[in-house]
């Protein structure tokens, strides 16, 4: 009975590593409105094996990397919305 539950648990871990994938976190400077850059970013993360992102599209404001739309307006939010549906169509 031990190689029985030695098997059960090989095969639970074996299982359990490929569907662990990494979820880094993404600092976006600059306009994450524009949806070509976004989706570029997104598919080279995916074939880079990354399980998702957890963006971060904030930056100070005082030169041209600053993130835009303003963050906290309308704008931003919108962008950041279709940021998420992008990233859960590749999924």
């Amino acid at each position: 009975m031990q190689p029985q539950l030695s098997c059960f648990f090989k095969h639970i871990l074996i299982s359990s590593i490929m569907l662990v994938r990494p979820v880094p976190f993404v600092r976006i400077d600059g306009d994450f409105s524009d949806e070509e850059n976004m989706t570029a970013l997104l598919q080279s993360l995916k074939k880079a094996g990354y399980g998702g992102i957890a963006p971060i599209p904030i930056a100070d404001g005082k030169d041209e990397s600053s993130t835009a739309p303003a963050f906290a307006s309308d704008g931003y939010f919108g962008a950041y919305e279709l940021l998420l549906k992008k990233a859960q169509k590749l999924d």
